[in-house]
């Protein structure tokens, strides 16, 4: 609910609140940059990005803290711990659903906007649920084989199987391949894919970051340096 609120507050305040702001902004003479913050306001995927990315925190700035005022074990401290754990890492996952397919369609309404996120949302937590139960006894026969190639060759198949599956509701590779990660993780025999996959980890990291890299577009940051694109 704190995350929920703090995402639903920021951007409420930037997607209806922000034109009464810049607006007002203007008539009392406060500096303000209108041309790259209108399409901010004017956007719900860049206000829902923004409040996202608000909404989330560090632990490397807090933990500290706490350590420093010797709160990591009361229970404000715990809860703090909670809350942070939830900002930084496991809203990080659903975060990586919601935002490609939102960057991709550019939902023009609020309302479409929640109709995308209920959509991706629901039917990523379906995939994860079915998946988990089919994966169980595709991993016991894989298992009666004994061979450790087979356990490579049905993480990959996996991973692989996830990528098609998430595509076909619309979202990106990088989320089927959490997908894949998380259902291989809750697996019985995680142990045993862990130990197989160990030699190729390093490679498929590799592919990953560099495929990521290269859909990095230096024309677009350039561009924008001389003004807001549409």
């Amino acid at each position: 609910m704190q995350l929920l609120t703090s995402i639903a507050a920021i951007f409420v305040a930037t997607f209806w609140f922000g034109p009464v702001i810049l607006k007002y902004s203007q008539e009392v003479g406060i500096p303000l940059d209108i041309k790259l913050l209108k399409p901010v306001t004017d956007n719900p995927v860049q206000s829902f990005c923004i409040a996202a990315a608000g909404a989330l925190s560090s632990s490397a700035f807090v933990l500290p803290v706490l350590k420093q005022k010797g709160w990591e074990d009361c229970p404000e401290g715990i809860a703090g711990l909670s809350i942070l754990l939830l900002q930084e890492d496991l809203a990080v996952a659903p975060l990586l659903v919601i935002l490609p397919p939102l960057a991709r369609s550019g939902p023009s309404t609020s309302v479409e906007l929640g109709i995308l996120v209920t959509k991706a949302t629901l039917g990523f937590g379906a995939l994860l649920v079915a998946g988990s139960y089919l994966l169980r006894y595709v991993f016991d026969i894989v298992a009666s084989t004994r061979s450790s190639k087979t356990f490579v060759a049905a993480a990959l198949l996996v991973a692989v199987g996830m990528g098609q599956a998430v595509n076909f509701l619309g979202l990106s590779a990088s989320t089927g391949a959490f997908a894949a990660g998380v259902l291989l993780a809750g697996n019985r025999y995680r142990a045993q894919i862990q130990a197989d996959i160990k030699p190729f980890k390093g490679i498929l990291l590799g592919i990953f970051f560099l495929t990521a890299g290269a859909d990095l577009d230096p024309a677009l940051v350039v561009g924008y340096e001389s003004g807001p694109y549409c």
